[in-house]
């Protein structure tokens, strides 16, 4: 919250720098006064801050959806009798990234620009599908069933981010870079994951 409204500060003071010659004529007179070089200080600072708060993000999201976690579950399974359950740290991280995202946004929108606070949460979101991607593609072979289940909890978890991102205006893929490949991995998992490979270069 706080790196939010100090965000939105800086680039207020920055805007008001740029119209403060006209708001007080001094861009009528002979002398021509502006304030461009403390424009551009001010929205470093926004910038640096938001920077910064996108890290700490991505740290949690991490932590959340650690890079062992598919592995982990995936390994665990092939010698054992395999269940839905069995997947239960994937679907609880990936519960727990979404619950995260959505608190994010309900607390971004009140205080940053639409477009801006879309922005953010568009590139957090981007950054937990990476992930997810590049752990099922370092998987040399992953059984029907189980490949099964994961289009399963992908599919949930696409309903899931529908909603997150219902007040976007433009197509998913324009603002989250590895949309296409999010479909293009659950059209995968639902054909065999032996496919994976002779798609790889898609990814």
């Amino acid at each position: 919250v706080h790196t939010a409204i100090f965000h939105n500060n800086c680039m207020y003071i920055a805007h008001q720098l740029l119209i403060l010659p006209f708001d007080y004529h001094f861009a009528n007179t002979d002398l021509v006064i502006t304030f461009i070089d403390y424009v551009l200080v001010f929205r470093d600072t926004a910038y640096n801050q938001i920077s910064q708060q996108m890290e700490k993000q991505r740290g949690i999201l991490n932590e959340y959806f650690h890079d062992s976690l598919v592995v982990q579950c995936l390994t665990d399974n092939l010698n054992h009798q395999f269940s839905d359950q069995s997947l239960t740290p994937l679907v609880k991280a990936l519960k727990l990234s979404m619950n995260h995202l959505t608190s994010l946004k309900d607390i971004w929108i009140e205080i940053l620009p639409p477009s801006v606070c879309n922005k953010l949460i568009a590139t957090l979101l981007n950054h937990l599908i990476g992930k997810l991607i590049n752990q099922m593609l370092n998987m040399e072979d992953i059984p029907s069933h189980i490949a099964t289940s994961l289009f399963k909890i992908l599919q949930a978890n696409t309903s899931d981010i529908d909603q997150l991102m219902s007040q976007f205006l433009l197509p998913f893929d324009q603002v989250i870079p590895k949309w296409q490949q999010f479909q293009s991995l659950k059209i995968i998992l639902q054909v065999g994951w032996a496919l994976i490979f002779k798609f790889k270069l898609f990814f």
